[in-house]
Order: C-alpha cells, then structure tokens, then sequence
C-alpha cells in the first residue's frame, strides 16, 4: 500500500506539535501558553485558476506572551512547485481574515530533490515598484544534516530526521540514531509506535541492514525487548502497520477520550488500508458508539 504521506506529516505535527516549535523558533516557544493551544477545524481553500481544492494541513490557535492570540498555520509541502509561494500567501491571506489575529505562516518542505534553497516569499511587482512582498518560515528538511538533531532530545526532530539530509551508506545509521534515541525518551507505546512508523516508512533498508539495525538496538536497549521484538519478528510490512494502527488511536482519543482495551484491540486488528479511512474520518465520529457502529460496519471481529 502507498503510505499516504500528507496524512503521516500531519499527524506528526498534531501530536508534537509543541516539540515541532521549539525545535526551530526555540524563542516563540518559550512565550507559548502551552494550555492555549487549540486545533482549529481544518479549512478548504479553493484554487479557482486551478480548479483544486485544498485541506489546510494544520490550522493552531494558541497565546504568545505579548502579543496574545495568534495563529499558527502549517504546510507540508511533498513536492517542488513554482507556484507554491502564491498558494501559501493565499492560504495565510484566507486564515488573517477568517480569525483577524496575527498569523505565523510556516512551510515544511519534506521533498528529497532539488536541494538548493527554497523560495520562502511571495512579491508582486510593477516593473520595478514592488507592491507586495511576504515572506513565510520554512524548513527544507533536505537541507539540513541529520548529525545535527542526535541527541537533542526532541521527538519531532527523530521522526524528522528520517527525510534529512544524509549519503547513501548512512541510512542505515540514521534509522538506529531515530530509533535508539526515541526509545531513550521513554515515550508512551502509542508516541513511540507513532515516531518508528514515520521512521519505518522513510528509511526502508535492505533485509540485511535491518537486521543490522534490530541487533544494534537489542544491544543498547536489552531493556526494551518488546520493541525490537515486534520490530523484527513482526517485519517492516506490519511494523509500519502498527505505527498507522497508533496514529489513529491517538486521533480517536483526542476525539473520544480513552478507550477500553477491546475497543483498541479491534483497531489494531485492522488492515492498514482501514487504518488510513478510519483515520481519515475519525473527526466525524463523535462517540464511543459512532466509533462502535464503524468498526462493526467494517466487519472488525468483536
């Protein structure tokens, strides 16, 4: 199955989306109010010339120290385009209007080619009169050296560094370097499932290299056999599954709440093409019984 990659970037930053911030603006992160933040309903942007229609990827209100509310709006870009720099100035005009609080535009450009910088504004010009000129964050993954992020101790920056830049022989240690030091974090099953499929789904290795990277991780985590286990014995086709299985938990939950061990385990029995759509529709599900009434529609076993 194609990894649906727009989603797994999304889900990311929703769950870490603190880490995400303080990983490249450090400073607005320290005047976030951490108990502000609200995700806001995703907006549909429509591109008339084109005749697309697009889903904002991350629309967050939240509260800064001195300048109080705000709002964060976040692309994730998968590939190059020319015309990307209007669309963001579009999207950011059409998120100022809607909410009329300062906005804080970011790019995150997640494409392995080309690797020169990418344009990060949008002017309008008459000749040599420049009418408009705006300029949006971005972060070109590619640009930057995963070596870098070891060690930092951030979440966001260990998935991340799964798309950095890195020569072909270091894939390999990139994937241990994610892997070990997300475990080193000691995250929730769930965060740490999420990181190693995002993981799972950049870096895919070689069977040998894999193996290679279960015996490094057995050595340096004998603590944690649960983890390497599945990793190993479960294979990169279902270890990526349980990673989606764990990204739509933890969009159900922001949803519903908890939920008992027996609804969970009928997610977890799921293909992951059931994954992606409940995923996808987890917003619409409103209780623990519309949830009930999907899963038994989808034939899950009880």
């Amino acid at each position: 199955m194609v990894p649906n990659h727009d989603r797994l970037f999304k889900e990311l930053l929703r769950v870490f989306f603190i880490e995400f911030i303080t990983l490249f603006w450090p400073k607005i992160a320290a005047a976030l109010d951490k108990s502000s933040i609200e995700f806001l309903q995703q907006e549909i942007f429509t591109d008339v010339t084109a005749g697309e229609r697009h889903e904002a990827d991350l629309v967050v209100k939240a509260r800064l120290e001195g300048i109080g509310p705000m709002v964060f709006q976040v692309e994730a870009q998968g590939s190059p385009q020319m015309v990307f720099p209007g669309r963001m100035f579009s999207y950011f005009s059409r998120v100022l209007f809607t909410h009329q609080v300062p906005v804080f535009p970011i790019a995150l450009l997640t494409y392995d080619s080309p690797r020169e910088k990418a344009c990060d504004y949008y002017e309008v010009k008459i000749g040599d009169h420049s009418v408009l000129r705006f300029k949006f964050e971005t972060v070109q993954l590619n640009r930057l050296d995963w070596r870098d992020y070891v060690g930092c101790g951030n979440p966001a920056a260990y998935a991340l560094m799964s798309k950095m830049c890195m020569k072909p022989d270091e894939r390999k240690l990139v994937k241990l370097e994610c892997l070990r030091s997300t475990l080193a974090l000691g995250l929730d099953a769930a965060r740490t499932e999420l990181i190693a499929g995002f993981v799972n789904t950049y870096l895919r290795l070689k069977p040998e290299e894999e193996q290679w990277v279960v015996e490094e991780l057995k050595t340096s985590n004998p603590d944690q056999p649960l983890f390497w286990t599945y990793w190993h014995e479960l294979g990169l086709e279902k270890g990526r599954g349980q990673g989606m299985a764990a990204i739509a938990e933890l969009a159900l939950k922001r949803r519903l709440g908890d939920l008992p061990e027996s609804t969970l385990s009928r997610i977890r029995s799921l293909s992951p093409e059931q994954i992606v759509e409940l995923t996808e529709c987890a917003r619409d599900l409103s209780t623990p019984a519309s949830l009930d009434q999907w899963l038994a529609q989808h034939a899950v076993a009880q």
